[in-house]
């Protein structure tokens, strides 16, 4: 059914400078691809669906997006570069050495470029252009949705080279790491560059010298290679054009000729018997980085849905960049309405029921919400789409489940990192926190207690009312309040009750924990890593009686819901007495009763393994902290140190996600954060959130106070 007038809602447009090209270059001449057309001229494939995760060739396609920092981009220009052809020039060599590599079952995407500003520095007051680029690229990570990027590489102006899992960074003018970098985040490894090292404790999923790789059976390692320049994979001293591959050798004629053409370092005095024997690139036990790539390269093209649409052309775009337009059928015919930035839709049906696709500006991005007071975010567009049903059908959603719609600038940070909680107050800026490592809140507010090595009061106001210096905190693993007043600390070696007043110490033995979280009658609950809780009772005369209160130890079964593993963290909903155990182990948070009856899974399919995978909203991947308030939602912080398989590359995010107290999804917040940890709630709506600052904690470590944004 069409519509028989134009209808033009307000909308909220916003805008950013981004390119995106189709899925085959080879060179930057082939950047628009026109399969076939309307009388119009615009790109239509209508033979198979244009987000597929394969390309025509039958490979899987894992998206890079391109990050440029501020010095970057002036380098760039400095130069006159095109940002796009320097992309794709990465791109494409990475494509060619996996190509050269046999290793056939993918390819690396173009999945266009962002430009980060001033203000996305603004939370940490450091340029990933220094020494440590690891905080930038955790909260870069939360991109990925959006642009349905596999992978991030963020272009810097320094030195150094950095793989954190999804996202990797490089130097400006140093563009050999970029294959390099990108296979660490498929897990590759550097084991094997000396050859005196124990190969069997390298795995197979590492690079090799060639030196070694071709005498690891007990032969004697000749000086085939001048020692000064020995010749190693792209893993493992990176002078060469080649992935390791165990099912890989090289005849003489194609040594020489990988030589002639750069592939293979020219200064090396090949050994003479290859010439019969060939040389061995990989092993199969200690050096096959092509086994390691093809068998998590599905996964990875697969991390997020794919947003940007095969064979995109120029075309596609809408042809005013600060605006969208949706069509009242598909490939961009009958247009509905033009929006350009204003503001927001709360009445969705006159676009839900008609619009069949969408022409999105260059510098316009469209967020649809399935709910308006959480703002949990359906999806959100960057890219023109030529049938929203083909869209959505990849995306796991449907138009129709939309109930609120903003448009805003791809440059706009808070608009990016838009959620229903915002900054209210900062406090512990400056303390310089090395080990931030506890957080609890009185009911009130009125007092807000932060662990970090010592420990630090402050009101409500946010000023520092007193210090404690109290030894061997570091240690210590979860802080919380007895109803006496007090300070309960769990401890790797003991837990301990702390006068917050005085400072006075009391250590109770047998007892250690990495949190606690108290009843509405004051009984403590100690939960530990090794998956097992301990029950602190209060009696009469203010003292506690402890015992063993669960052991979820007795069994390995993921299947058993009673079975913890790495457990980081627990809340007790006083209210309806349930207690929540952070089950990091497994991705997920368990709830039961304070019988400890199990009652239902958060974040996971009850019974099933985490994924090797990066979360979406109400799946969870590196829980950490967790708080409840009084009204029953649970708040669980995501933090960037993952509990991942050993030689599986790392997926994570970072931020808080919010559920109501049956477990359902609801929205999440603070994903521009550097590392949430501890997450703390009070009686007046505030949430608490502890930031550990990753590698930068001393110097950015603090304590967040979040509100709900009114309505």
């Amino acid at each position: 059914m069409k519509l028989k007038e134009k209808i033009i809602p307000s909308f909220f447009c916003l805008s950013l400078s981004l390119s995106c090209f189709g899925e085959e270059q080879n060179d930057i001449s082939n950047v628009t691809i026109n399969l076939s057309a309307n009388n119009t001229g615009q790109v239509i494939n209508n033979t198979a669906s244009r987000y597929s995760n394969i390309s025509s060739d039958g490979k899987f396609l894992i998206d890079v997006l391109f990050v440029f920092t501020p010095l970057a981009k002036s380098l760039l220009e400095a130069d006159a570069a095109d940002p796009d052809e320097y992309a794709l020039r990465h791109i494409n060599k990475t494509n060619d050495d996996l190509q050269r590599s046999q290793i056939t079952t993918s390819k690396l995407r173009y999945a266009g470029k962002h430009y980060v500003t001033e203000a996305d520095y603004a939370r940490t007051n450091r340029y990933p252009d220094s020494s440590n680029g690891t905080h930038v690229l955790m909260w870069l990570l939360n991109l990925r949705a959006a642009y349905g990027a596999d992978k991030i590489a963020v272009i810097h102006s320094g030195v150094w080279n950095n793989a954190l899992g999804d996202s990797a960074s490089f130097p400006y003018n140093h563009t050999l790491p970029f294959s390099h970098e990108i296979g660490h985040t498929m897990g590759l490894g550097h084991g094997g560059c000396d050859p005196n090292v124990d190969y069997s404790a390298l795995g197979y999923a590492n690079g090799a010298q060639y030196r070694w790789l071709n005498f690891i059976d007990g032969e004697e390692v000749p000086p085939y290679i001048s020692t000064a320049d020995d010749a190693g994979s792209i893993m493992c001293g990176n002078n060469s054009g080649f992935f390791t591959n165990a099912n890989m050798v090289l005849s003489w004629q194609q040594i020489i000729d990988f030589v002639n053409q750069g592939h293979l370092p020219q200064s090396i005095d090949f050994y003479e018997p290859l010439k019969e024997t060939g040389m061995k690139m990989g092993h199969v036990d200690y050096a096959d980085a092509a086994r390691q790539w093809m068998e998590v390269d599905e996964a990875t093209s697969n991390n997020y849905p794919t947003s940007l649409p095969q064979n995109y052309s120029e075309s596609e775009w809408y042809e005013k960049d600060n605006c969208l337009a949706f069509y009242n059928d598909i490939d961009y015919s009958n247009l509905i309405s033009e929006i350009c930035i204003g503001d927001s839709i709360n009445d969705t049906a006159a676009i839900t029921n008609y619009a069949e696709s969408i022409k999105i500006g260059r510098n316009t991005a469209l967020r649809l919400y399935s709910d308006k007071e959480y703002m949990a975010e359906l999806s959100t567009l960057f890219y023109s789409s030529s049938n929203l049903d083909d869209y959505f059908s990849a995306h796991s959603g449907a138009l129709s489940d939309t109930v609120y719609i903003e448009a805003f600038h791809k440059d706009d940070r808070d608009a990016f990192f838009a959620s229903p909680f915002s900054v209210s107050k900062v406090l512990g800026e400056g303390r310089d926190w090395f080990t931030p490592n506890g957080l609890t809140v009185s009911s009130d507010g009125s007092e807000i207690i932060a662990m970090h090595g010592g420990i630090d009061i402050f009101s409500a106001t946010g000023s520092l009312i007193r210090e404690l210096d109290i030894d061997d905190t570091e240690y210590a693993f979860g802080l919380t309040q007895t109803t006496a007043g007090d300070l309960f600390i769990a401890n790797d070696r003991s837990c301990r009750v702390v006068n917050k007043v005085s400072g006075e110490v009391t250590t109770i033995s047998d007892c250690r924990g990495s949190d606690a979280d108290i009843d509405s009658e004051g009984n403590l609950y100690i939960v530990h890593r090794g998956g097992y809780i301990r029950k602190l009772a209060l009696q009469e005369d203010g003292t506690f009686t402890h015992s063993l209160f669960i052991d979820y130890r007795t069994s390995s079964s993921i299947g058993d819901n009673n079975h913890l593993k790495q457990s980081t963290g627990i809340a007790i909903d006083k209210n309806r007495d349930l207690m929540y155990i952070v089950d990091a182990g497994h991705c997920r948070v368990q709830v039961f009763d304070l019988s400890g009856n199990y009652q239902r899974t958060i974040g996971a399919e009850p019974g099933l393994p985490c994924e090797n995978s990066p979360s979406r909203g109400g799946e969870l991947r590196t829980p950490f902290g967790i708080a409840v308030d009084d009204q029953g939602y649970v708040y669980v912080s995501e933090t960037y140190q993952p509990w991942y398989h050993s030689g599986r590359p790392r997926y994570f995010n970072v931020g808080v996600q919010v559920f109501d107290e049956e477990g359902n999804y609801l929205t999440q917040f603070a994903n521009d954060m550097i590392d949430p940890g501890y997450v703390a709630a009070d009686s007046q709506g505030k949430i608490y959130v502890m930031e550990s600052g990753g590698e930068l904690s001393a110097s950015t470590s603090k304590v967040l106070v979040f509100e709900k944004v009114s309505d």
